[in-house]
């Protein structure tokens, strides 16, 4: 099969062929990548990701099917005055409430001021107050359009002393996708940008930096087209953050591939005049692991198909089609174009892909031939005769010579940066999540400062009765349960009813921060009481608020359970099919596994003293592990599969050290192209995405300069050939035995010597042969 595409990739017209249809591909897809945005939402703050078997998730379908309104997201417009509201201000209120009341998708809105004004939404000094406003839509863009209308017709900020804010769980969902709605461009540019600076210091060939770029460009294009189609085809929506980080790993992994590529082939042309020839040659060894690398890692993301929560389940099939585009690019358009160009490709560095003339040794009298070049003779039978490499060289050898003592050292250090770990804290707090200050933030803020915090996201409990309509002494039985148990601010009167009227619900307001721990353990108490509480026939369950952000806490943890060992298993089994081994997948593994928690470790403890973030979201180390593991991984497939080829004709421990010093300019680059890639995930301004770019960008860096360089070389040099365990390694190929020289032929008789006896001068010509 491989060298099939390779004559395919690299033929005179085939090569032709094969551009032609990734052109038509990319004319095919481009109109449904471009329309991707339709299709993606966010899911931060609605209990459409969570579970169906989650409280959340059953009370938000129960209100969608069986209430007027269904289930609507809670916006709050809030306004301060320091000393005391003015009428005017109240009239103003007012007149907002009756303007946002007439927009499209807008239920009731309660409002703190008029004939039936609620109680409760003037805080008891009042400087502060607020008005309820429920968004009926489901989608993410149509409440974020809501919301820009409403902040439209109240202002935002401090109009003549009074400050005014939207804030809420749909305020807060609305900026969250305008964040990245905002940044995905610029975020692309920067991607792109850093890629080309780098190709062109590895290369210092413009057209050969362009062509990694222009290979993953289309590739990524391609892979929004599938997306798009693929969503249509399955009936759902596409998490917004899934759609961003596609980006980055398509132009962090896609480029590692072209760069391993490129390295193959430029070393083939240096050995072959035929551009096509050095091609073929340069596929068949590089296409392998390769191939390898994006399985492992398209395999390891379509692992989070056995996630609970909808956002990392359709995160793994979105992320793996963009791998497999990406690497189906790198295997067949980046050869055919590599084969189009050729050596002109490389200008104005020609001198990297020269062909080596041999050197002839000095001619001792005109018509001698040369003497053989016994030096590389003895350097390919000697070992210990080696030429000058470089670093890498030196490293290698300087790693090796004690491969205790470096194994040992590596371990310590990473053992030591791992104890972070110990100081993991999770928090499920969405307004913390924003880096900057937001106008919903900023409302938080505001409205915490006359109302009890859970004010902001209140919990919804749902009451039904079984076959017969809900009687007023059934809620009022449930909400006396809520009411006391310790922390809740307020419960409301009923606020919506059924059709069938055997269910209606209330609202229960925390007195502290929605989102903290406090709040997410109190859910556990009031839903025990409230199930205790309930008459015969009645249930009662919680959703929205603090229990929605539980079920998701939940839910993470759960997936880290369910997910993380599929994910190891699928990685191992790549190992062992690749290498044909058992022994060197487990240490292999086992030192991805000891690089992740060092990258945890020094990251946790990063974020508290530096960023001053003691504590991530649940979701941030289920994707560290996924990204790290993963693309961890691919180094060690690109070192072992050329440790394997080495290994063949120099032994294990020596060819450790010829596939280090072959591999290291190649792996080096692409480790700082994959970790440049996913830093710039730091610049956007949400602390999971700051997060998780930092921690892959040091991890790849840990692999790349320390594991890769120093403990997987360490290892197999202990291990030597039980590496390969229970395959053998064939042993090397001997040359053929040479013939024996024929006797020369019969030629004219011997001059006789000259006088004073010296014979003839001797043939070498013949004898250099």
């Amino acid at each position: 099969m491989i060298r099939l595409l390779a004559n395919v990739v690299s033929g005179r017209r085939s090569k032709w062929v094969v551009i032609g249809v990734w052109v038509v591909l990319l004319a095919a897809l481009a109109p449904s990548g471009m329309s991707l945005p339709d299709v993606t939402t966010d899911e931060t703050a609605t209990a459409e990701s969570l579970p169906s078997d989650s409280q959340s998730h059953e009370v938000s379908e129960t209100l969608q099917k069986r209430f007027p309104d269904g289930d609507p997201l809670l916006a709050l417009a809030v306004y301060k005055r320091v000393g005391g509201l003015t009428d005017a201000d109240k009239a103003k209120i007012g007149a907002d409430a009756g303007a946002i009341a007439k927009l499209d998708g807008v239920a009731r809105v309660l409002a703190p001021v008029g004939l039936v004004a609620p109680p409760g939404l003037i805080s008891k000094d009042g400087s502060v107050a607020f008005s309820a406003i429920p968004l009926t839509s489901q989608d993410s863009d149509k409440r974020t359009d809501a919301i820009k209308a409403i902040r439209k017709i109240t202002g935002t900020g401090n109009q003549g002393g009074l400050e005014t804010n939207v804030t809420g769980a749909a305020a807060l969902q609305s900026d969250l996708t305008t964040t990245l709605q905002s940044t995905d461009a610029s975020l692309l540019i920067a991607t792109a940008l850093l890629v080309l600076i780098l190709l062109l210091a590895i290369y210092r060939a413009p057209l050969m930096a362009l062509l990694p770029l222009i290979v993953v460009g289309v590739s990524y294009t391609i892979a929004q087209g599938i997306v798009h189609i693929g969503a249509d085809a399955a009936d759902t929506t596409i998490d917004r953050t899934a759609v961003t980080l596609l980006a980055i790993l398509m132009f962090g992994a896609g480029t590692d591939y072209c760069l391993l590529m490129v390295s193959r082939y430029t070393s083939e042309l240096r050995e072959n005049e035929d551009k096509h020839e050095a091609l073929r040659r340069a596929y068949a060894r590089a296409a392998p692991a390769i191939a390898a690398s994006g399985l492992v890692v398209a395999g390891a993301l379509l692992m989070l198909l056995f996630a609970s929560l909808h956002s990392n389940r359709i995160f793994g099939p979105v992320n793996a089609a963009g791998i497999l585009v990406g690497l189906a690019a790198s295997l067949t358009l980046l050869p055919a174009l590599l084969t189009v160009f050729g050596r002109t490709g490389f200008w104005p560095s020609g001198k990297l892909v020269r062909v080596a003339a041999p050197k002839e040794a000095p001619r001792m009298l005109s018509g001698l031939r040369p003497l053989p070049d016994f030096s590389a003779l003895m350097k390919d039978a000697n070992p210990t005769i080696r030429q000058r490499d470089g670093i890498w060289r030196r490293v290698g050898e300087a790693a090796l010579k004690r491969p205790v003592v470096t194994l040992v050292a590596c371990l310590v250090l990473l053992g030591i940066c791992a104890v972070g770990v110990t100081t993991y804290k999770e928090e499920v707090n969405v307004v913390g999540m924003f880096r900057k200050n937001t106008d919903s933030t900023d409302g938080f803020k505001v409205l915490s400062s006359g109302f009890p915090k859970g004010t902001l996201y209140p919990n919804t409990v749902l009451v039904e009765r079984d076959g017969g309509p809900l009687q007023p002494a059934d809620i009022a039985t449930v909400a006396a349960a809520v009411k006391a148990v310790p922390g809740v601010a307020q419960v409301s009167d009923p606020t919506g009813e059924s059709r069938d009227k055997q269910a209606a619900t209330f609202a229960a307001t925390l007195a502290d921060d929605p989102f903290g721990d406090p709040a997410l353990e109190r859910i556990g108490v009031i839903r025990e009481r409230i199930a205790a509480a309930a008459p015969p026939g009645v249930t009662a369950k919680v959703g929205d608020g603090s229990a929605l952000r539980l079920d998701y806490k939940e839910a993470a943890s759960s997936d880290q359970t369910t997910v993380i060992p599929l994910v190891l298993l699928v990685i191992g089994l790549t190992l062992v099919v690749l290498l044909r081994a058992l022994v060197a997948p487990l240490y292999l593994l086992g030192t991805v596994l000891i690089s992740f928690f060092a990258t945890l470790g020094i990251s946790l403890v990063v974020f508290d003293k530096v960023f001053g973030e003691p504590a991530v979201d649940p979701a941030y180390p289920f994707f560290a592990f996924v990204f790290l593991v993963a693309l961890g991984v691919d180094y060690n497939i690109f070192l072992m599969d050329r440790v394997r080829e080495e290994s063949r004709t120099h032994g294990t421990k020596e060819g450790a050290l010829r596939a280090l010093v072959a591999t290291g300019p190649v792996i080096t680059s692409a480790g700082l192209i994959l970790a440049g890639t996913f830093a710039v995930l730091m610049t956007l301004p949400l602390d999971i995405l700051l997060e998780l770019g930092f921690t892959v960008a040091l991890g790849v860096l840990l692999d790349t300069f320390l594991v890769r360089t120093l403990v997987v070389p360490a290892i197999v040099k202990l291990v030597g050939d039980a590496s390969w365990w229970p395959a053998r390694l064939h042993p090397p190929e001997q040359p053929p035995p040479r013939s024996p020289v024929p006797p020369p032929p019969p030629g004219p008789p011997a001059a006789p010597p000259p006088p004073g006896g010296i014979g003839p001068l001797p043939d070498f010509g013949r004898g250099g042969q």
